[in-house]
């Protein structure tokens, strides 16, 4: 049933959205690396004389969308871990009588 979240065991969903929110943290991680490193690289594009003023504006336009998307997943990921309680709540509730959910 897909009731059942596809077989899924409800003692596991605990571990299963714990594993969701690590990854979540583990994608905001990469992105603030990869922010860095952009930052790094159009700081020293920026020094050079022959740096166009179409390199500095696409570096900033591409350095923006990526702040804004760390700052995002940072969100998610907080949201997420913040909620993990409730989220395994919500669904550890619901018909239970012949499903696989109690096996």
């Amino acid at each position: 049933r897909s009731s059942d979240l596809e077989g899924i065991l409800r003692k596991n969903y605990n571990s299963i959205f714990t594993r969701i929110s690590a990854a979540f943290h583990g994608f905001h991680d990469i992105m603030k690396e990869m922010s860095k490193h952009y930052n790094q690289k159009a700081a020293l594009e920026q020094e050079l004389p022959t740096a166009t003023e179409k390199l500095r504006t696409t570096n900033d336009c591409i350095l923006s969308s990526v702040m804004a998307l760390t700052n995002a997943t940072g969100k998610i990921a907080t949201f997420f871990s913040n909620n993990l309680d409730y989220f395994t709540a919500s669904l550890s509730y619901g018909p239970k009588g012949g499903s696989r959910s109690e096996e």
